[in-house]
């Protein structure tokens, strides 16, 4: 939900991802945001790939 990923954001574990990635020369980047409305398995139970999704 969007107050969790803004709270994301605001943990000291993203400032600190930032300030490493300006250290090692990276000054800039492009984010996007999506919102996922529905996910599963891309594997069966029995650890097998699927061949048909979101069937429900």
């Amino acid at each position: 939900n969007s107050e969790c990923l803004a709270a994301h954001f605001e943990h000291p574990y993203y400032d600190r991802m930032a300030s490493l990635l300006r250290g090692v020369g990276m000054v800039s980047s492009t984010n996007q945001a999506y919102l996922i409305e529905q996910g599963e398995s891309v594997y069966t139970e029995t650890g097998g790939k699927k061949t048909a999704f979101f069937q429900d």
